[in-house]
C-alpha cells in the first residue's frame, strides 16, 4: 500500500495549500498533490513566459496578430488573461468537487490602479469574467478596500492582498461583511462566494530579519550598493530601514486569531474594545480614523521593486 505524501498528510490535518506559480505544468503537479488553489501576478507570469518561450511565444505572436493596434500593456494583459484561463481550467475540477469553496485562481488587478477604486473595480470585473473560479486580488489600501467591498457585493470573490497590519485586517473584514450582506440581498449564490485575505507575515519576517542583520553588523547608514555587497545580496532597489511601526509577527498572528473568528459564511469581528487592545499589543495606540498611508506606501514600493 502506497503511503500518502507529507503534503497529503498535512492536508488531512486541515491545511490547504496553493501553488504560487503561473507555470501550468507546476500547477498540474501541485493539484495532483492536493493543491486547492493558485495565485498569479504580472511578475511571475513574466518569469514563466521567459522560462518557457517555446510554449508562450507562439501564443504571444497570435495575440499581437489579432490585436494589431494594442499597446504593450494591453498585449501583456491579454497574455496574462490567456494564462489565467488555462490555469483556471486546471483548477476547475477542484472548484466543482468542493461546490465552489476551493479551486480558485487568484488574479491580480493592475498594480497601476492601486489608488483608483473605480479602475480596480472595472479591471476586477473583466478578470472575473474569464472563468467562474477566479478570485480577484485587490490591495488592502484605502482605495482597494472600497473596491473589494463593491466586487464582493456583485458576487465576485476577492483576495485582499498586500495586508501587513491588524488595521488592514479589520478594515478588510468589515468591508467583506458589508459586501456579503449586499450580495445576499441582491440574490447572489452565497455558497460560491468566499472572499479571503492574504496576511503577508512572511514579508514582515523578511523585513525584520533583514533589519536585524543590518543592526547586528552595524551597517546602518550605508549606501544601497555598499549594503548589497555587505549582505551578499541585492536589496531590491530600496533602502533597508527599520520599520516605522514596530511589528511583532508572532503577536500579529495571535492578534488576528483573537479578534477574527470564522463562521460558515464570513468573519465576525469582536468589539471595538477588543480590537483596540489587540492593536495596542502589536503596535501601540491606534487612531480609528487614520488613513492607511503606510500600506499604500508598501504597495507602491513593492510595485516599483
Amino acid at each position: 500500500m502506497t503511503q500518502p505524501s507529507r503534503m497529503r498528510l498535512t492536508i488531512l490535518r486541515g491545511a490547504e495549500f496553493w501553488n504560487d506559480s503561473c507555470s501550468l505544468s507546476e500547477l498540474r503537479d501541485a493539484v495532483d498533490h492536493g493543491a486547492t488553489g493558485a495565485t498569479s501576478n504580472p511578475v511571475i507570469v513574466s518569469a514563466v513566459v521567459k522560462a518557457d518561450p517555446k510554449t508562450w511565444n507562439p501564443v504571444l505572436d497570435d495575440i499581437i496578430r489579432a490585436h494589431e493596434t494594442a499597446t504593450e500593456d494591453e498585449v501583456a494583459w491579454l497574455l496574462i488573461e490567456e494564462i489565467g484561463r488555462q490555469a483556471a481550467a486546471i483548477l476547475a475540477p477542484v472548484h466543482a468537487q468542493t461546490h465552489g469553496r476551493q479551486g480558485f485562481l487568484s488574479m491580480q488587478v493592475s498594480p497601476k490602479f492601486h489608488a483608483n477604486t473605480a479602475r480596480m473595480i472595472e479591471h476586477g470585473r473583466a478578470l472575473a469574467a474569464l472563468a467562474p473560479n477566479i478570485a480577484i486580488k485587490i490591495p488592502s489600501t484605502a482605495a482597494g478596500v472600497k473596491a473589494a467591498e463593491e466586487l464582493v457585493a456583485e458576487g465576485i470573490n476577492v483576495n485582499a492582498t498586500v495586508s501587513f497590519t491588524v488595521s488592514q485586517a479589520v478594515a478588510v473584514a468589515e468591508a467583506f461583511e458589508r459586501g456579503l450582506d449586499r450580495a445576499q440581498k441582491g440574490g447572489a449564490d452565497m455558497t460560491r462566494l468566499h472572499p479571503y485575505m492574504t496576511l503577508m507575515v512572511g514579508r514582515l519576517d523578511d523585513l525584520l530579519q533583514e533589519g536585524a542583520i543590518v543592526r547586528e553588523r552595524n551597517l546602518e547608514g550605508l549606501t544601497e550598493d555598499d549594503l548589497s555587497r555587505a549582505l551578499g545580496q541585492p536589496v531590491n532597489g530600496r533602502e533597508i530601514v527599520k520599520p516605522t511601526i514596530p511589528v511583532n509577527t508572532a503577536a500579529l498572528a495571535l492578534a488576528v486569531d483573537r479578534f477574527v473568528s470564522f463562521s460558515d459564511r464570513l468573519p465576525h469581528l469582536a468589539t471595538w474594545d477588543d480590537r483596540q487592545a489587540v492593536w495596542n499589543l502589536v503596535s501601540g495606540p491606534r487612531d480609528a480614523e487614520a488613513p492607511m498611508t503606510a500600506c499604500s506606501s508598501a504597495y507602491t514600493a513593492r510595485r516599483a521593486s
